[in-house]
């Protein structure tokens, strides 16, 4: 084959490589073995807010939280140990702007005729994945939250107690400080807090609320 086949090749490996690592949605980058990164994608770019020549060069941990540091080290120790790609760890990317964003990373090490020449990383932003679970762990609780309510409107137990596990439902489903339970004074269109669940507000126990008045 003539070297100007082989070139030609070469460019098309070449270009074809570019496109595909292009168009992932994951962040990826390449770091020699002393962890700078000597190649980035444009989701890189994106995810972190620095130029991609504000990254080749430079440690990886410069788009890192501090506290990634010594995690990436042992990390790449693993996976130089290991010859291939460890478990996912779950850390944080800070962005220029100094935003902290929650990732998943995969790291491998780049093995080049048998020696290892570097890593490879593959970033992912769990951000909606972190948002997702919270709101299911959320739905969850509030569901836990109103059949406790349900059993004890069932319950035989005083009314005072009642509305005391009502006023301490309330405030954990809707993750406030306090709640309270105004009772409405015989006799007169006044409203009393007779039961208040938070430590903090236990100085309007008792508070009167007259309509028309502040």
């Amino acid at each position: 084959m003539e070297n100007c086949e082989v070139f030609e090749q070469l460019q098309r490996l070449e270009a074809q490589h570019r496109v595909v690592t292009e168009s992932l949605p994951d962040a990826l980058y390449m770091v020699n073995t002393k962890g700078r990164v000597t190649f980035g994608n444009a989701a890189l770019v994106r995810l972190t807010g620095y130029r991609l020549e504000e990254l080749i060069g430079h440690p990886s941990t410069r788009f890192y939280a501090p506290a990634a540091a010594s995690m990436l080290r042992e990390r790449r120790k693993r996976a130089a140990r290991a010859g291939s790609m460890l478990p996912q760890l779950d850390l944080e990317v800070r962005r220029k702007a100094g935003v902290h964003i929650p990732v998943e990373l995969s790291l491998s090490p780049l093995l080049q005729h048998g020696k290892i020449t570097g890593h490879v990383g593959v970033i992912r932003d769990i951000t909606e994945r972190q948002h997702a679970a919270a709101a299911a762990a959320r739905q969850r609780r509030e569901t836990d939250v109103l059949a406790e309510l349900t059993r004890a409107l069932k319950a035989p137990l005083d009314l005072d107690a009642v509305l005391l596990r009502v006023a301490a439902g309330a405030r954990e489903l809707c993750a406030s400080d306090a709640a309270m339970i105004a009772l409405r004074e015989p006799a007169s269109e006044a409203m009393v807090i007779r039961h208040l669940v938070g430590g903090a507000h236990r100085g309007f126990m008792g508070l009167r609320i007259e309509p028309g008045r502040r």
